[in-house]
């Protein structure tokens, strides 16, 4: 079948974003069993807002022939390399160059599910409250006119300064970054699958647990998950 990683690992026949990532109108879903259905959530499988789980996922499989010859793909309608993540949005103010530095966001994600949302509030005229996730940073600012200069912390990713385009910065101003990453949290994923019950079970069940503890990386430790997802072999 036709790109049958993508299809079998997420079980959807379509309502991807990807261009490429084509619509199949011979595959049909799978009833899920309760701990595929819950596993699937979790790694942001079932989420058609975004194809960066998907992306994550299919780059795993896609790393490690073992894994890969299970599914015996005989096509594959798109390329990985291809693939880039939505554009960012920022409301209602502006992301600018600041004197030194051109803006740039570039995070490498520690967490997972990874955050996309950043929250930003205006605290008074030398600091801002930015929170994504569950983390929350209390960020220098100095002020110029309408442009506010952050002092990011490195952790962030990000360079560049806030324009408000017009309005005032008063306290409780709040703003909203939305960027998903390119990179994949690979070893944090792999963590915590370990300790998850539905993993584990479908890892056991299916006779994927000792490739999963055997893995060389976190990256591998993961296609063992989505392999065991796709159950390969029971699709043939």
């Amino acid at each position: 079948m036709t790109n049958t990683v993508l299809h079998l690992v997420t079980n959807r026949a379509g309502d991807f974003r990807h261009p490429t990532f084509d619509s199949a109108t011979t595959y049909r879903p799978k009833t899920e069993t309760a701990d595929e259905a819950s596993l699937r959530e979790y790694l942001g499988l079932k989420d058609t807002t975004t194809d960066y789980y998907v992306v994550g996922a299919l780059t795993a499989v896609y790393a490690f022939p073992a894994f890969l010859s299970e599914f015996g793909e005989d096509k594959r309608t798109f390329d990985l390399t291809r693939w880039r993540p939505d554009q960012d949005a920022v409301y209602p103010v502006f992301l600018v160059n600041s004197r030194r530095e051109a803006f740039n966001i570039h995070r490498v994600p520690t967490e997972f599910p990874v955050s996309i949302q950043w929250n930003l509030s205006y605290v008074d005229a030398t600091t801002m409250l930015v929170q994504l996730g569950t983390a929350r940073y209390m960020v220098p600012v100095r002020a110029a006119a309408e442009t506010l200069y952050l002092d990011w912390p490195e952790e962030l990713g990000i360079d560049g300064a806030i324009d408000l385009d017009g309005a005032s910065w008063t306290t409780g101003f709040t703003a909203t970054i939305l960027h998903t990453p390119i990179g994949f949290p690979y070893d944090v994923l792999a963590e915590k699958l370990k300790n998850r019950q539905d993993a584990r079970r479908i890892l056991t069940d299916r006779g994927y647990m000792p490739y999963f503890f055997a893995a060389q990386s976190a990256m591998e430790k993961c296609a063992a998950v989505y392999t065991a997802l796709a159950w390969p072999t029971n699709n043939e």
